[in-house]
């Protein structure tokens, strides 16, 4: 979910609002507004209750048949509008004295369109259709929210829904993914393997003679994986921030960091931990986000901001970046891989167009992931890397 830089009014709507929301405000605005302010409280209906006070309304006109009217009528009456174009309405708490700004002929298009709206919305509410968000009330980028907060809302999405993999591209991307955690698996298959960050998901087969230990910062997620996972008796779980592994030193032969150095705040603290409680020769496979992926490529050459692919990462890496905190963490690099190429994903002005063919189309998956593997960890959508603690 890419902001739309490419068009024209939202554009416009995001320059201005950028400089001028604060961290703490509520905004309620359109989805794609999480990349430009901190927290975006959705479109849901238990949001869309007369009487509940926001500081910022940004409203996409062409969804005004989606909420109810007399929401509109309460904030209409009870906001100041500061931000009209020919799509976007926004409004404050207070005046903020924008000068020379004539809101005249916009404001009179979404009355026009208010006078035409029924009391109830007469269109479905896309917000309740995002099957990964569900009835979630807010975005939040948790890379500006404190650990408390974050801990809160990953429970909250473990709670609605977890990570959802609904399309081919994604099933390939995982499967693919998987892979690379059995090859290590089996190089470890009699030792004890630290999983971090695991998520909800039932894993990979695991060796009988293996003790793998499955954790995550969230609790729900925990108890989620543990269910997925069914009665294993060679498979633990524990909650555990990953910046503070609570192992001895050299406890285990392989650590597995998967699809979550993103989500950490201080990814060179975790690989320090990951290395000091590896055992001397044991193994670390760390996957990462790549910021300098083809489509991320693309994006900017085109003229647009480079962005965050996931509200939820603190940080994307390249592939030099990660081997940089590898060394500092005093872990050698053995081997690197790059799982699949995306390379329109989430790219403003093609994205949409070409969607149903990247998540869905057989043919053109299974060249993307053969591509991936061709490109590598450098230019890959995802890198992956494997590393050793050297010995003694």
């Amino acid at each position: 979910m890419s902001f739309p830089w490419h068009y024209r009014p939202w554009r416009e709507t995001a320059e201005f609002l950028g400089p001028r929301v604060h961290d703490g405000d509520r905004v309620l605005a359109p989805d794609q507004f999480w990349s430009v302010v901190t927290r975006v409280e959705r479109y849901v209906p238990a949001n869309l209750v007369p009487g509940i006070t926001y500081d910022w309304v940004v409203l996409d006109t062409d969804d005004m048949g989606q909420i109810p009217r007399p929401f509109l009528e309460d904030v209409a009456a009870g906001l100041t509008p500061v931000f009209v174009n020919d799509q976007f309405v926004a409004w404050h708490a207070d005046d903020i004295g924008e000068p020379d700004v004539d809101l005249r002929d916009g404001l009179a298009r979404f009355w026009a369109r208010l006078a035409k709206l029924r009391p109830e919305p007469s269109e479905p509410n896309r917000c309740v259709q995002d099957l990964a968000l569900a009835d979630s009330p807010r975005i939040t980028r948790l890379s500006q929210v404190d650990d408390t907060e974050l801990r809160a809302a990953m429970n909250d999405l473990f709670r609605r829904t977890g990570y959802l993999f609904p399309t081919l591209r994604d099933r390939t991307y995982h499967e693919e993914l998987r892979g690379h955690i059995s090859d290590v698996l089996a190089r470890h298959a009699a030792g004890p393997v630290l999983d971090l960050a695991t998520g909800s998901e039932a894993f990979v087969a695991v060796p009988d003679a293996t003790m793998l230990v499955r954790t995550d910062l969230a609790e729900v997620g925990v108890d989620v994986a543990r269910g997925a996972d069914g009665s294993r008796p060679n498979m633990t779980y524990t909650v555990m921030d990953a910046a503070q592994i609570p192992f001895p030193d050299a406890t285990f032969d392989a650590v597995l960091f998967t699809d979550a150095i993103e989500h950490v705040r201080d990814a060179g603290h975790v690989l320090q931990e990951s290395e000091r409680v590896l055992r001397p020769d044991g193994e670390l496979l760390v996957t990462f986000a790549n910021c300098n992926s083809v489509n991320q490529v693309l994006t900017e050459k085109l003229g647009y901001p480079r962005f965050p692919s996931n509200h939820q990462h603190f940080r994307e890496f390249s592939l030099a970046e990660i081997c940089e905190l590898l060394d500092e963490a005093g872990l050698e690099i053995t081997e690197t891989a790059g799982v699949t190429l995306y390379p329109y994903w989430a790219v403003p002005g093609v994205d949409e167009i070409v969607r149903t063919i990247t998540d869905e189309d057989p043919e053109f998956v299974a060249m993307m992931a053969e591509l991936g593997r061709r490109a590598g960890a450098e230019y890959a959508y995802t890198g992956v890397v494997f590393a050793r603690r050297p010995a003694a």
